[in-house]
């Protein structure tokens, strides 16, 4: 095992480190975003930022868990055809939106108020799955692997946060996420040299071959895949509208800063799923549990002081960053000559709302929320951002419907059923809407 105050003293090293990053924001423009153009390596981190954190990290080694090794493959390769799909949509949507100096002036646009307000509210609902998922994947694998109480792993979990995101703001992200970052990819690529070069290829090789392929058959697999692309599209265009990170690269790098996340995101779950095979071979249980059980004595002491700076590193970044999209889109609503004052604030309550929601939440019931509201929000985006048809209150209502119908058909049959019913429904009254509007355009 390890002492986790070399954790702890590690990260409050960084804190003091990057001090000069935290507060201090003459306005709410520079709490939001980093002075200056984005360059292209600002906008490439910016979406690893996103994208090698939280959900997309935890879903792939989920599969691999659950469902065997080829389901992990084929989710990630399902992951990285969505990001080059829109790596060549980047840009017309990025001309429709250019007209517009924020998302509200966008939304009061394409629909009225109280269409808008229920938009808006399911968008900053969106952006709060890192707050929400990430503590949970941190509290469990805590506490499981080293017997740490989720209440310590959240407060000082949330702490850093607040401190290098929620005061931070945008500089905090970058400056701090670069290190975490690092961490993680630090994590994922000695822990799988290390485990081949301890027990040799030919030993993991022969424990590989002695685990199931895949659990689903191969219409449950092309379905799970293709889920999983509306459900990354839905990410990519939710991040897209609530981040604006995007619209400051210059337009000859997009494809390119695009191209560059989806080639490291798809090595990531390359790594990882070195990693699960290896510990789901050592006989450690079947399942999350029993691969985190399993953890503590498959490797050593240095190892598992990768391992956690790794998953912790992944975990923080994801929730400075949800916290810092959520800040973004309150501050637009404060008064300019306090709004980064009032970014502080707001960053502060809305850490203690969601470290008191991580107590009480049931993690499964909270992703599969996720899961249905990022696959129901794709196509509405992708209408709204693409064409000038003005929206009412059918939009919202549609969202509602098939989201509360698929998630009782999830926690009452299966969850492919009813994430697959969720977006059939929403998608052909969304069609039929959108072509009785526009006939009478």
């Amino acid at each position: 095992m390890i002492d986790w105050y070399v954790i702890l003293f590690l990260a409050i090293v960084l804190l003091i480190f990057h001090m000069g990053e935290f507060a201090g924001h003459k306005d709410a423009a520079a709490y939001v975003r980093l002075s200056g153009k984005n360059q292209v390596s600002t906008g490439t981190v910016s979406m690893l930022f996103r994208f090698l954190t939280g959900t997309f990290v935890f879903i792939p080694v989920y599969l691999t868990v659950s469902r065997g090794y080829l389901a992990g493959l084929v989710l990630s390769s399902a992951g990285v055809a969505v990001l080059l799909w829109f790596s060549r949509k980047i840009s017309r949507m990025n001309d429709n939106f250019a007209a517009f100096q924020h998302l509200g002036a966008l939304l009061q646009e394409r629909m009225p108020e109280r269409g808008r307000m229920a938009v808006y509210v399911l968008l900053f609902v969106a952006g709060s799955e890192g707050l929400l998922l990430s503590t949970a994947l941190a509290n469990s694998f805590m506490k499981i692997v080293f017997s740490i109480q989720p209440i310590w792993t959240s407060s000082i979990l949330f702490f850093f946060v607040f401190v290098f995101s929620g005061m931070g703001g945008a500089g905090g992200v970058q400056k701090m996420g670069r290190w975490l970052l690092f961490g993680f990819f630090t994590g994922i690529t000695i822990l799988p040299v290390a485990t081949i070069l301890y027990h040799g290829v030919s030993s993991i090789h022969e424990r590989f071959v002695q685990l199931p392929g895949a659990n689903w058959d191969g219409g449950e697999l092309l379905v799970a895949a293709l889920l999983f692309m509306v459900f990354t599209a839905g990410h990519l265009l939710v991040y897209y509208l609530i981040s604006g990170d995007l619209l400051a690269v210059k337009r000859t790098r997009l494809k390119a800063t695009i191209g560059l996340t989806a080639i490291c995101w798809s090595s990531m779950p390359v790594a990882v799923s070195v990693i699960v095979v290896y510990l789901m071979s050592r006989g450690g249980g079947t399942g999350i549990s029993g691969l985190l059980n399993s953890m503590g004595h498959a490797f050593s002491t240095p190892l598992l002081y990768v391992l956690a700076v790794s998953v912790l590193s992944c975990l923080a970044l994801s929730l400075g960053v949800s916290l810092h999209h959520l800040a973004g889109l309150l501050i637009p609503h404060f008064k300019e000559e306090q709004g980064a004052y009032k970014g502080y604030s707001s960053s502060l309550v809305l850490c203690l709302l969601f470290y008191g929601a991580s107590f009480v939440v049931d993690f499964t019931t909270v992703f599969i929320f996720y899961i249905h509201l990022f696959v129901s929000l794709c196509l509405p985006l992708w209408l709204l951002l693409g064409y000038r048809v003005r929206w009412g209150w059918e939009l919202s209502l549609v969202l509602l419907a098939s989201n509360g119908l698929g998630l009782w058909i999830s926690f009452t049959s299966e969850l492919l059923t009813g994430i697959s019913v969720n977006l059939g429904i929403s998608s052909a009254v969304l069609f039929f809407l959108f072509i009785r509007k526009i006939r009478t355009m």
